[in-house]
């Protein structure tokens, strides 16, 4: 799995991990990689609650397809899966 810019598509990281460890294990090395201004921008299936506070604790924007019937609320200053 990699970590690669947008426009130019340069390769900034990569990870290889077995094929048991499964991709959203081998994306959280990818992390210390990930700039603070960076547009991240996640399939359908890498989207999980505890990456997306962390990418918001980060300063990291995310822009994610998620499934359907996720819904995430905002209250008392912090956003929780419904």
């Amino acid at each position: 799995m990699s970590l690669v810019e947008l426009g130019t598509h340069v390769e900034i990281a990569m990870v290889i991990k077995r094929l048991a460890c499964g991709e959203t294990t081998a994306m959280q090395a990818l992390w210390k990689h990930v700039p603070s201004d960076a547009l991240l921008l996640e399939d359908r299936g890498f989207f999980s609650y505890s990456l997306w506070k962390r990418a918001l604790s980060e300063n990291v924007a995310v822009l994610a397809r998620v499934k359907s019937n996720l819904i995430l609320v905002r209250g008392m200053g912090e956003a929780v899966p419904r």
